[in-house]
C-alpha cells in the first residue's frame, strides 16, 4: 500500500500547501499519520523537443507530513478511527509563511 500523488497535486488550504494524494492498495491508513514522509517513483518530464523523458526519483530525506487530531479535540480516537482517505490523507509539505513575509497574503484555497 501507498499513497499515489495526483497528476495535478498541489492544493492549498489555509496557507499549508499540501499534495493530493489517492491510496494504491489496502492499507492501514492510521499509521501514516504524524510521521515523516518522503517522495520516490517514477517522474515524465517533457524536454525542449516536445518529447516526455521519464526519470526516477527518490528524495532520501522527508518532506512531508500527515498531522492527526490533538487527542484533546478528538475524544473518540481510541473508540472509532476512520479516516476520510479522501480528506484526511493529504501530506502538508510546506507553509505560505513567505508569502506572508512578503506581503502576498492571498489565501485562496485552489488546486493549482
Amino acid at each position: 500500500p501507498c499513497l499515489r500523488v495526483k497528476p495535478v497535486s498541489e492544493m492549498v488550504k489555509s496557507d499549508y500547501v499540501q499534495a493530493s494524494v489517492e491510496t494504491y492498495g489496502g492499507g492501514i491508513w492510521y499509521t501514516w499519520f504524524d510521521r515523516d514522509l518522503t517522495l520516490a517513483g517514477r517522474c515524465l518530464v517533457k524536454t525542449a523537443e516536445n518529447n516526455l523523458k521519464q526519470h526516477l526519483v527518490n528524495f532520501k530525506r522527508p518532506l512531508a507530513r500527515i498531522p492527526s487530531l490533538a487527542i484533546h479535540l478528538n475524544r473518540d480516537v481510541n473508540s472509532n478511527f476512520a479516516p476520510n482517505t479522501e480528506n484526511h490523507l493529504a501530506p502538508i509539505l510546506c507553509t505560505k509563511l513567505a508569502d506572508h513575509l512578503t506581503g502576498n497574503t492571498s489565501t485562496e484555497e485552489k488546486p493549482t
